[in-house]
């Protein structure tokens, strides 16, 4: 409903015009329907109308296939990961693996001690007037254990699978049985509520094996 001194391109589902619009130019729209133009409202160029079909809605399906996509390259990147650790640290993960599975649910209350009170303790030592370098050096050495515990996971369900399903050894998995939990786990996470909160009992398993292993790697 006012003034436009150039030419005016719009492509939307509904165009009105009011009784003062003026385009001093040419008018170029796209719609699934007329514009609705005022009778005294003036386009000096000329009006060019392309029809569209209808009114153009979200596409889920893209959306949908973007998350695939990023689910499979996440899937990816951790099975590269988790074969990287196996093959350069064969029995320090062998290590996590047979305590995160053998000591499960031991592992799984120390991981979640850890979780809570170690940001508490950092937030304390920031505010502190000599503890703020401490603080910052914790809060890398927390980010740290969350990353690697993350990948711990996929060891400690291979133990898991390894112990329950194929009834051997948590510490005799092989690469197979690598990748094979790494697309157990990443379905599990799938599945609402139930598949969220097993994931978390493993991480948390993850992180209190990979806190003591730490820990006793810091006294030594």
């Amino acid at each position: 409903n006012g003034t436009i001194g150039k030419n005016v391109t719009v492509r939307a589902q509904m165009i009105v015009f009011g009784p003062q619009a003026y385009i001093i130019g040419d008018f170029s729209y796209q719609s699934s329907e007329k514009a609705q133009i005022a009778s005294s409202a003036r386009i000096a160029g000329k009006t060019t109308f392309s029809r569209i079909s209808g009114p153009e809605r979200y596409s889920w399906g893209n959306t949908l296939a973007l998350l695939g996509l990023a689910w499979l390259l996440k899937l990816i990147a951790f099975a590269v990961a988790v074969l990287a650790l196996f093959f350069l640290l064969p029995r320090r993960m062998m290590q996590l693996t047979e305590a995160g599975t053998n000591a499960f649910w031991r592992e799984l209350v120390r991981g979640f001690v850890v979780l809570v009170v170690w940001p508490v303790a950092l937030f304390i030592l920031f505010f502190s007037v000599v503890g703020w370098v401490l603080a910052l050096i914790g809060l890398f050495a927390y980010l740290f254990l969350l990353f690697a515990s993350a990948i711990v996971t996929v060891f400690i369900t291979a133990g898991l699978l390894q112990k329950y399903a194929f009834k051997g050894s948590a510490g005799s998995i092989d690469w197979p049985k690598l990748l094979l939990a790494t697309v157990v786990l990443f379905l599990i996470g799938l599945i609402p509520v139930v598949g969220w909160f097993i994931v978390l009992a493993i991480y948390l398993s993850a992180i209190g094996v990979t806190a003591r292993l730490g820990y006793d790697l810091a006294r030594r």
